[in-house]
């Protein structure tokens, strides 16, 4: 069962999930890094681009926002950025 499933979307990952996901990512650790859990379902803060980047000083993981997902899924490709 588990090789026909291989190549198909994951189902049934909150957004809660992915943000631990992204954290074990970055850090190593699902409570801390780019968003800092203080429960089950709280989200005490979300560090933005820059200040992730400064704060721990490596490489960190994010949830896309809606803006940046419309911009990778629809930018075209031509050379020109802004």
């Amino acid at each position: 069962m588990a090789a026909e499933w291989a190549n198909r979307p994951v189902n049934a990952v909150s957004w809660y999930d992915a943000a631990r996901f992204s954290n074990w990512l970055t850090t190593g650790d699902t409570e801390t890094g780019v968003y800092t859990f203080t429960g089950a379902y709280t989200v005490a803060n979300i560090l933005d681009h820059e200040t992730a980047a400064e704060t721990l000083g490596r490489t960190a993981y994010f949830i896309p926002t809606e803006n940046e997902w419309y911009k990778a899924a629809y930018h075209k490709n031509d050379g020109v950025t802004g």
